[in-house]
């Protein structure tokens, strides 16, 4: 199946001809970040369709993902940062979004900035309501033992 891949990734090159069928171009990123682990395609991939459809919030998210794992931490929490404003964020993604840009501080060595976001994360998700379902498990739970970060974090054992 791995071999096949590059082959599906060109075959998304018809995508000029249907330039706003985000499905496919969602799937084409997914070939190169996924199944290629070739971040750089897969962040072209994304700034090609956010040329054209810029308030996407679901390619701005994925498009801080693929800058950082192309390495480009600046620019990935530069991104991150951005979204977290947007009203259109579920909860999900907002954490998601935050951890991407604490990763990316870090990355860069900005601890003061890493820690301020890493506290605003732990705000965030102890302020959301219990999540219901098969554990009765919520965000309440896994976040009640603690509600601040020890900084900078302890090197492992």
């Amino acid at each position: 199946m791995k071999r096949r891949l590059p082959d599906a990734a060109r075959s998304y090159l018809n995508l000029q001809m249907y330039p706003d069928n985000g499905l496919a171009y969602n799937n084409l990123a997914n070939v190169y970040h996924e199944g290629l682990f070739d971040f750089q395609g897969a962040l072209r991939v994304h700034e090609i369709w956010l040329q054209r459809h810029p308030t996407d919030v679901d390619a701005r998210a994925n498009n801080a993902e693929c800058a950082f794992s192309a390495g480009r931490f600046s620019d990935a929490a530069l991104r991150a940062h951005e979204l977290l404003g947007a009203s259109e964020l579920d909860a999900g993604s907002r954490a998601a979004l935050r951890a991407i840009e604490i990763a990316a501080l870090i990355a860069q060595q900005e601890n003061d900035a890493a820690q301020r976001s890493m506290q605003e994360l732990v705000d965030f998700v102890s302020a959301q309501p219990p999540i219901s379902g098969r554990h009765g498990f919520g965000t309440a739970h896994f976040t009640s033992f603690r509600r601040t970060i020890d900084w900078p974090l302890p090197a492992p054992a």
